[in-house]
């Protein structure tokens, strides 16, 4: 979503972005060092199991979509 703000600016390549968007940038990359901590599960099979079924969902906004 920063990027797509940043770029309904219009801001072309050689000129410099505003220092509110340098700054919301420079607090993104400051806290990516928490994402090692993430953990998530990806095995969530039952040794029991019968069946498996992969079921995908998607969502959308008028600002993003994920898969």
């Amino acid at each position: 979503m920063m990027f797509q703000k940043i770029w309904l600016l219009k801001i072309d390549w050689d000129q410099n972005l505003p220092r509110q968007k340098i700054g919301n940038f420079q607090r993104y990359v400051a806290e990516l060092h928490q994402l090692k901590d993430l953990k998530i599960p990806r095995c969530i099979l039952r040794k029991d199991s019968v069946a498996v079924q992969l079921i995908g969902f998607a969502d959308a906004s008028a600002q993003a979509y994920g898969a």
